[in-house]
């Protein structure tokens, strides 16, 4: 059985550091630069996917840094497809969803 991530690094955010580094591993396609907006339930999806490396709060914190980064708006804001951790189309970003991203872009003074 692989290491528990978060107790690896010292500190919380290099856990979170750490656990991206992984993922970048295990699902490239999505876990990248530039972002794609991830597949509702991808938490799921990924903790499958890490099989009990991590728990499902440092997932959480994980997934909210991720999905909180301005690449990562600026991505569900341009709308289109979701995208599942092979990079396959699984569904469709909402109208909400991108003015939702478009207004915290704009809160943040990164329009």
């Amino acid at each position: 059985m692989a290491p528990k991530l978060e107790r690896l690094p010292a500190n919380r955010n290099a856990a979170v550091v750490a656990l991206e580094h992984r993922l970048r591993e295990l699902a490239p396609a999505v876990i990248r630069d530039p972002p794609l907006p991830l597949a509702v339930g991808a938490r799921r999806n990924i903790a499958a996917l890490l099989a009990g490396e991590v728990s499902k709060k440092m997932l959480c914190r994980f997934l909210a840094r991720w999905t909180r980064r301005a690449a990562y708006l600026r991505a569900v804001a341009a709308g289109g497809p979701r995208y599942d951790l092979v990079g396959q189309p699984a569904g469709t970003v909402t109208a909400d969803q991108r003015e939702t991203a478009a207004a915290t872009l704009a809160e943040r003074g990164l329009t």
